[in-house]
């Protein structure tokens, strides 16, 4: 009896617009809720470590995303340009500090895709 007197107070005492808070649930009788439904999409990225070099490599392009033998283009690099520097600090400026522009040992080498022209790779020259 003192439960219904209770609420009927309760309900006399509240301002208009208010409700009573929520019921209280004593351990597992909390009310469930319907989660969502969620999909999980697993992508997969393939890297490869590729080691560009002199010459042409096979290789998947990762703008375009076809199979493809990468283009390559010679310019040249650092190393030459400190060998001639070399050259001409010893006093060898008389030509021979041209040399090393024309060694293709010595040029880095720029490999792109030849379908859509991105860059995929360099190869620096060494010593």
């Amino acid at each position: 009896m003192e439960k219904q007197n209770y609420n009927a107070y309760q309900d006399q005492t509240q301002p208009q617009g208010w409700t009573s808070p929520p019921p209280y649930y004593e351990g597992d009788q909390q009310p469930t809720q319907q989660q969502p439904t969620t999909h999980h999409t697993n992508v997969v990225h393939v890297v490869q470590n590729i080691k560009y070099g002199r010459q042409p490599v096979q290789t998947t392009c990762g703008n375009c995303r076809s199979t493809i033998v990468t283009a390559t283009e010679a310019d040249t690099g650092v190393v030459a340009f400190a060998i001639a520097a070399g050259f001409c600090v010893v006093g060898l400026w008389c030509g021979c500090c041209c040399i090393p522009f024309f060694m293709d040992s010595l040029k880095d080498v720029k490999h792109t895709c030849p379908n859509c022209n991105a860059l995929l790779g360099t190869f620096k020259a060494g010593m």
